[in-house]
């Protein structure tokens, strides 16, 4: 799964689904601070065939969705709470789990 997702160079990942070609997770620690993350992810041409990158927050979080030609993703960047690199980065993947056109996050 870490192969379709765009991961920062220093990745330390502490989990990734068993992943069978649906949807899934990956979560990460990174040395990159949180602007810089933050900044990395927004990047639309990080992504193949990007059609929307918007933010919002998801359950109180602050979060990035990400809708593409095929994969949605949702991802959150926050402090690490844990051992390791400072800043945690989880990504959601969800396979056509949006309607085009219709922001992820309520009130846009």
């Amino acid at each position: 799964m870490s192969a379709i997702i765009p991961l920062l160079p220093d990745a330390q990942i502490g989990y990734v689904d068993e992943w069978d070609g649906g949807d899934g997770t990956v979560m990460y620690a990174t040395s990159y601070s949180i602007s810089d993350a933050w900044k990395f992810y927004r990047d639309p041409n990080l992504y193949s065939e990007c059609k929307l990158v918007e933010e919002g927050e998801v359950g109180g979080v602050p979060t990035i969705s990400v809708q593409t030609a095929g994969l949605h993703y949702l991802i959150s960047i926050s402090e690490n709470t844990g051992e390791g690199p400072p800043t945690a980065i989880q990504i959601m993947v969800f396979w056509h789990a949006y309607v085009e056109g219709v922001s992820m996050f309520p009130g846009r």
